[in-house]
């Protein structure tokens, strides 16, 4: 219905459906044990300013204020992915999002406002580094034990967020895409489920969550 919001220009539908994909997303996060851990407790706290995020990126004016909350989002994730892995242990990923990073920024930055710059320098660098991170996380997914496709799981959940963000600034600075509300949307929300989920079922909500499955 968000989506749909969009492609029709249906504001009700946007700010309404909008808030309550996000939210939903926050629920199943704090159903499976949101202050359980360290990590737990930093996805809680990065998809809650995703939510904000998502609020200011729906009026007009307010987008540059959106991609802020974003970008502290994205820190928050960044933080619960060192939780348990070491900083960039493996360095491939690294230098892979880096490049895309620097592409990305080299073909939206003729258009972009001194203020624009700014933001989206910070923003691109913290989504380059929080998916790396994600990546290397996995690869040394081994150390986590039963973790280790949780994981996984989590940095395809990065993957995902890093085309969505790149679908956006290209979408709005470089040359329209058609139909990017669903794109970017899809996309999205997808990453936000799948790093939602990684979050381990909390025994004392083991139960509760089969049941909900």
């Amino acid at each position: 219905m968000a989506i749909a919001g969009q492609l029709n220009s249906a504001p009700e539908l946007v700010w309404l459906f909008t808030p309550l994909t996000t939210l939903l997303i926050v629920w199943a996060a704090w159903r499976r044990g949101a202050v359980a851990d360290r990590y737990a407790q930093f996805i809680f706290v990065g998809l809650l300013l995703s939510l904000v995020g998502d609020l200011l990126m729906i009026p007009r004016g307010w987008h540059l204020w959106g991609v802020a909350a974003m970008t502290l989002a994205h820190l928050a994730y960044l933080r619960a992915f060192t939780a348990d892995s070491p900083r960039w242990r493996v360095r491939g990923p690294l230098l892979a999002c880096l490049l895309l990073g620097a592409l990305l920024l080299y073909l939206i930055w003729p258009r972009l406002h001194a203020s624009w710059q700014v933001v989206m320098s910070l923003h691109l660098l913290l989504l380059c580094l929080t998916t790396a991170q994600a990546h290397s996380r996995a690869r040394l997914a081994h150390r986590l034990g039963q973790a280790g496709p949780l994981a996984r799981q989590a940095a395809l959940g990065m993957t995902l967020l890093f085309l969505a963000g790149a679908l956006l600034a290209l979408s709005r600075f470089w040359a329209a895409i058609p139909l990017a509300p669903l794109w970017i949307l899809v996309t999205y929300w997808a990453g936000q489920v799948m790093i939602a989920l990684s979050i381990p079922v909390h025994p004392d909500n083991r139960t509760d969550t089969q049941a909900l499955a």
